[in-house]
């Protein structure tokens, strides 16, 4: 498969739609108050390493973090589209992993419409995935 961009900037993209994930969940959260519920806490544990190990990687440039990198962002991927479908479709948490806290299949009106918290989430894992599996593939492609 060719890659559409070189495996230096697919991690440069991951790592600032990390980095952005971040700064977006701790604006959300620490800015106004919100307290995150359990899959947005485990979404997080997903991806803030990624934000320190991608930028890492990117400035050294090296992509030997790649494979340890693509398996937690694609739980990160699982768990914001569980989130996503309970939010939308099915309205309850049915696996009952949120125990206390906040409801996970309550959307939050964060004034973009109908786009919630999750959906954000699912986004900016999809986008690291896409960017580290075309970082991957450039590196696993001979010469």
């Amino acid at each position: 498969m060719l890659s559409l961009i070189s495996p230096r900037r697919a991690l440069l993209i991951a790592w600032l739609v990390a980095t952005a994930g971040v700064l977006g969940s701790l604006t959300l959260c620490e800015g106004r108050g919100w307290t995150p519920c359990f899959l947005c806490w485990y979404q997080r544990i997903c991806l803030w390493p990624l934000a320190i190990l991608l930028g890492l990687a990117w400035f050294r440039r090296s992509r030997v973090v790649v494979p340890y990198a693509l398996p937690q962002a694609v739980l990160g991927l699982a768990l914001a589209a569980y989130q996503v479908v309970i939010q939308e479709f099915i309205g309850k948490d049915v696996l009952g992993v949120c125990r206390a806290g906040p409801d996970c299949a309550a959307k939050i009106d964060i004034g973009l419409g109908p786009v919630s918290i999750p959906m954000l989430s699912l986004a900016a894992f999809a986008i690291v995935v896409a960017a580290l599996t075309m970082a991957r593939e450039a590196r696993t492609r001979p010469s």
